[in-house]
């Protein structure tokens, strides 16, 4: 109605409460329909809307007659027959240039809606294209646990990943399957109101599969079917609290965080954890160990196989026979050593090179290797070493070694191999050089580590100044090797003295057909050299930025909100719960809330008193919410209380940032329609307007489909919001 619901409140009754909901807000932007079942009569309901000045309480009303039309049982009908040909065709809607579901050579494609177009049905793949009366995947229960998935569930994310469906083709053929829920947009609605009504059931919440075979680099299309072993002990800082157990029997795709579970739940153990990142662990005795018991420092991390893995552990996916330890630390910047910098003695081979052009090529003899490997196994060492010499200043070198003789490091020695070279360096472990040799064709394999310009990279979230880039690849008769049945490695990239030995720096991973992912590795320091090192599971180019990356282990490089906690946490306005968790999945307090405003606005001194009963005026928060209160950003419940420790509901903070923006007169006018929102009809009255100004402003978007006013915002979207804030409405 164009008027301001915090001064002109906008209020809806009807004749009939049942049949039309209007959402308790100020300034109503639209109504809930739920129209007569088939058979019942048409309804005319009267609808008084009216409009209240709070300063004088004068009022203003019109009634407007509205006529609502019963369902009809054929289009309760069409829709379930939609329903049914969605579910009967969801692989065509997810198979893009695949044609076969047990052919699967490529990525999928996960789908946003499904409708028909003149008896057509129509995949629907970006947001702008919906129509918003089809058939839609809806959130799968207990999503927002690990958030590993929402709309698309993979049943071995080591081969297909979760919602984006990315194709990781193995050496064996996999029998993967997806899952999804499916939901009506027009009539789902019903089946919440009319739990009885099995028509209506079958629009909601439907369950649709997948079954799909993804085939095998080295073998057919028949799929192995394999089952895991892991072996699990759990370490405090004064012992073993379970020993070594061995856990049989898991499935592909099984992670870390799955044989944690299961092997605490046996013990009769517990925990908290935010995501897959364990706070506290509580023995059957009921002794509880937490982070920061033992130090600022201190909590509980993991390692696979003796190494720290960059991925926590609900993103680890198994392969079988891993070592795995989950361990409580006092200081977790002790345990960041790599392998090969913690005492091993390795043997090393130096081949001279040949330099033709900027290409340095060293070969490795198969006599070398047999030497190499003995000496190995008797200083007892774990890795075997190439260095080739004599590289000059060639951009790019390549080592090539015998296939047949290189088996031996792994099977005669059980070592890793490390290639180190000028242009960068090359950490291979035991079980991924055994599946290089084993995928290669022919009697020489050769390691190529070449230096890469960063020029060609248009990423809009990192800044690549003074970044480097290098990238490897593996090949053995012409043919490149560049995943290894999931096994990992890690890439030292050399950079200059502008990077900081410690610390943690954004990289970005580039596959030979384009996509990017993101990581981050640490600067480490090795004979007067520093390289960030990057551990990953597939070769391609590997580009370190100058980009600080966090030190939460809880936050991943490619979590979406990785950009927005990044710029906040560089900006002082939030901080971590502790040196290794930001805890993004917690809910943000008002407290907390109004403290990072008044951090932007540069802790300005303030005169005014306190107003409300619950904030001590010793509080850390006191000074923030007393400078919230005399700007008008906060006026608390009623008169008296503010309520710091509760949950800031997302409509309650677009209300204090609508109210911030305004107070600094950057508050703009925007208009945004609600009736895209299934969930509109629950914004309070006061939010009306702020949530009408975030979702404008690009400050709010909800999930596409639902805003969720009322639901807690997390650390998380709270930073989010926060960044978008500061990008587009202070800047």
């Amino acid at each position: 109605f164009g008027v301001d619901g915090k001064y002109y409140p906008v209020t809806i009754t009807r004749s009939d409460k049942g049949t039309i909901v209007p959402p308790d807000v100020a300034n109503s932007a639209c109504v809930c329909v739920y129209r007569p079942l088939p058979g019942e009569s048409a309804k005319n309901i009267a609808l008084t809307v009216t409009i209240t000045e709070k300063a004088s309480g004068i009022s203003a009303s019109k009634v407007f007659m509205v006529a609502v039309r019963p369902l009809t049982q054929a289009e309760i009908d069409a829709e379930i027959a939609l329903m049914a040909k969605v579910r009967e065709n969801y692989f065509n809607g997810i198979r893009n240039a695949n044609t076969d579901a047990h052919l699967i050579t490529s990525n999928l494609h996960a789908f946003q809606e499904a409708y028909l177009n003149n008896d057509t049905l129509t995949w629907v793949y970006n947001y702008a294209d919906r129509v918003n009366h089809g058939i839609v995947p809806t959130e799968i229960e207990g999503w927002d646990t690990l958030e590993q998935w929402r709309l698309f569930r993979s049943g071995n994310a080591a081969v297909i990943s979760n919602e984006n469906l990315l194709v990781y083709r193995q050496e064996e053929s996999k029998a993967v399957t997806v899952t999804s829920y499916l939901s009506s947009e027009t009539l789902g609605k019903y089946a919440a109101k009319y739990p009885n009504n099995t028509d209506f059931q079958k629009l909601y919440y439907q369950p649709v599969n997948a079954d799909l075979i993804v085939t095998g680099t080295k073998s057919g299309s028949t799929p192995i079917i394999r089952t895991l072993t892991a072996t699990f002990t759990l370490q405090s800082a004064d012992g073993i609290w379970i020993p070594a157990a061995t856990v049989s029997g898991l499935a592909e795709g099984s992670t870390v965080f799955d044989v944690f579970t299961k092997v605490l739940k046996d013990n009769g153990y517990s925990f908290s954890a935010r995501g897959s990142y364990v706070s506290a662990i509580t023995s059957p005795s009921g002794k509880t160990l937490s982070e920061l018991d033992g130090g600022s420092d201190s909590g509980w991390m993991y390692k696979v196989n003796g190494t720290l893995p960059s991925a926590y552990m609900a993103a680890y996916t198994l392969t079988g026979n891993e070592n795995i330890v989950v361990f409580f630390t006092k200081d977790y910047t002790q345990e960041l050593v790599a392998p090969w910098r913690s005492g091993d003695t390795p043997s090393t081979l130096t081949p001279p090179a040949q330099i033709i052009g900027n290409v340095a090529t060293a070969q490795v003899t198969a006599e070398q290797v047999t030497d190499a490997v003995a000496a190995v196994k008797k200083i007892g060492s774990k890795t075997l070493t190439v260095s080739p010499s004599d590289t000059g200043s060639a951009g790019s070198v390549v080592v090539t070694l015998p296939t047949a003789a290189a088996k031996t490091i792994t099977t005669g020695a059980g070592a890793a191999l490390r290639v180190e070279t000028k242009c960068g360096s090359l950490q291979i472990p035991a079980k991924t050089l055994e599946s290089i040799t084993t995928q290669a064709v022919g009697k020489d394999f050769s390691i190529r580590v070449e230096r890469k310009a960063v020029s060609d990279i248009s990423d809009a979230t990192l800044d690549t100044s003074g970044a480097v880039g290098v990238s490897v690849t593996v090949s053995s008769d012409g043919k490149s090797i560049t995943t290894f049945g999931g096994g990992r490695l890690t890439v030292d990239i050399p950079v200059g003295g502008d990077f900081i030995a410690g610390e943690n720096y954004r990289a970005v991973i580039i596959s030979t057909g384009g996509k990017k992912d993101y990581a981050s590795g640490m600067c480490i320091a090795k004979d007067g050299a520093l390289f960030v090192e990057v551990e990953t599971t597939h070769l391609s180019t590997f580009i370190a930025t100058k980009e600080k990356a966090l030190a939460f282990t809880d936050v991943a490089p490619g979590a979406w909100y990785y950009s927005a906690v990044t710029s906040s946490v560089k900006n002082g306005l939030f901080t971590g719960c502790s040196g290794t968790a930001f805890a993004p999945e917690n809910t943000m307090t008002r407290a907390m809330l109004v403290s990072v405003l008044y951090k932007l606005e540069g802790t300005p001194d303030t005169a005014s008193a306190l107003r409300f009963v619950d904030v001590n005026g010793e509080c850390w928060y006191a000074p923030a919410i007393a400078w919230a209160a005399a700007k008008g950003i906060v006026s608390g419940y009623g008169t008296a209380s503010f309520g710091p420790n509760d949950t800031v509901t997302r409509e309650q903070l677009a209300v204090i940032l609508c109210r911030y923006a305004k107070s600094k007169g950057l508050n703009k006018s925007t208009n945004t329609d609600f009736l895209c929102y299934s969930d509109a009809a629950g914004i309070s009255d006061y939010a009306v307007p702020a949530m009408r100004w975030a979702c404008g402003a690009g400050l709010i978007a909800g999930n596409g489909k639902s805003l969720m006013p009322c639901a807690g915002a997390t650390r998380a979207q709270a930073a989010t919001i926060l960044t978008r804030f500061c990008n587009s409405i202070i800047r």
